[in-house]
């Protein structure tokens, strides 16, 4: 598996769907994240990647039995740290944009923001 993408989509959701069908046809590469197996939804997001074009399929892939565990970045994300349900396995994904279509556990994503003169955080 390729471990850098265009985006990170997490949930099996229709919006999901879209959003991976959209990136793929504008040659993005996209990654699917969810929690179990969902082949009725792998079945439809196929059928979609088919209409939308040529070479579409290919740049979408699908991970489940993963959640996100971390997401980190300086001024934008970089990383999405993913977690395999079952083992615990980390691995990162180097990403410059993540779209969350379910709900992410607490804290998974928060914003720093620093002092634009200093760089210090805000007291």
């Amino acid at each position: 598996m390729n471990r850098t993408v265009d985006l990170v989509v997490v949930g099996m959701t229709d919006a999901a769907a879209v959003a991976a069908t959209d990136a793929a046809r504008r040659g993005n590469h996209v990654l699917i994240l969810a929690e179990s197996q969902n082949a009725c939804y792998r079945r439809g997001l196929r059928r979609m990647l088919d209409a939308a074009g040529a070479g579409c399929r290919d740049r979408v892939s699908i991970l489940a039995g993963f959640d996100v565990a971390s997401v980190d970045g300086i001024g934008a994300i970089e990383v999405v740290l993913i977690r395999n349900v079952r083992t615990g396995h980390l691995i990162g994904i180097n990403t410059g944009a993540m779209l969350a279509t379910i709900a992410l556990a607490p804290g998974i994503v928060s914003a720093t923001f620093n002092n634009s003169s200093d760089g210090t955080p805000p007291a």
